[in-house]
């Protein structure tokens, strides 16, 4: 399922643009709210798919290497332009789905 969706993301990321948005929606800066739900979906299917315990940072690092990269490869994509700010969520959406990660494995644990 990870790999599907880092598949998704890599396709959804790295296709030429119309131009034309998909929906017409009246939210200001839709795209990058979709950036961060892409990359904390990402983290969650990354923590099952690994089953990582206590080793977050691997897949943080993986889902910020997923974003400089689908971010830089986009220069060479007709219609897409590198977008710091579509990186910065998406970075933030894998900071959060690791955080929520953490505090669901975590739930139980008295210290």
């Amino acid at each position: 399922m990870a790999i599907g969706w880092t598949c998704a993301i890599l396709f959804a990321t790295l296709s030429p643009s119309s131009g034309e948005p998909l929906f017409e929606f009246p939210i200001p800066h839709l795209d990058k709210l979709v950036h961060f739900g892409l990359f904390f979906i990402h983290a969650l299917l990354m923590a099952l798919a690994l089953d990582v315990k206590k080793e977050y940072l691997v897949i943080f690092s993986l889902g910020v290497i997923l974003a400089v990269v689908t971010e830089g490869l986009q220069t060479f994509v007709p219609s897409r332009q590198t977008d710091l700010l579509d990186g910065i969520a998406d970075v933030c959406g894998t900071t959060l789905g690791m955080i929520f990660v953490y505090l669901v494995q975590n739930q139980g644990v008295k210290r």
